[in-house]
């Protein structure tokens, strides 16, 4: 048994990240409870899972990379074939 427990993110409010990966609708939830105004911008958006896709998606922002799958069975492995394609390796 597990339970979900949202963290305080409002220290990070002007740290720009280039990718959030998103477990969870939950985890989308709870990040715009804590920025209500949040915006994509140029950030790559990865999820896992089909709840977290369509919570991304419910809130009008573009998954970038989809784990969960069959090619990306995970988010490590999603971000390595996002990375060798978008780098050209």
């Amino acid at each position: 048994m597990y339970r979900n427990v949202n963290n305080d993110l409002l220290h990070l409010k002007d740290v720009k990240f280039d990718i959030i990966a998103f477990f969870s609708a939950n985890e989308i939830k709870s990040l715009f409870e804590q920025f209500p105004e949040f915006k994509q911008e140029d950030r790559r958006i990865c999820v896992f899972g089909t709840a977290a896709l369509k919570a991304v998606t419910e809130r009008g922002m573009e998954v970038n990379i989809q784990a969960g799958t069959p090619e990306a069975p995970s988010i490590a492995v999603a971000l390595e074939n996002y990375l060798k394609v978008s780098n050209k390796v």
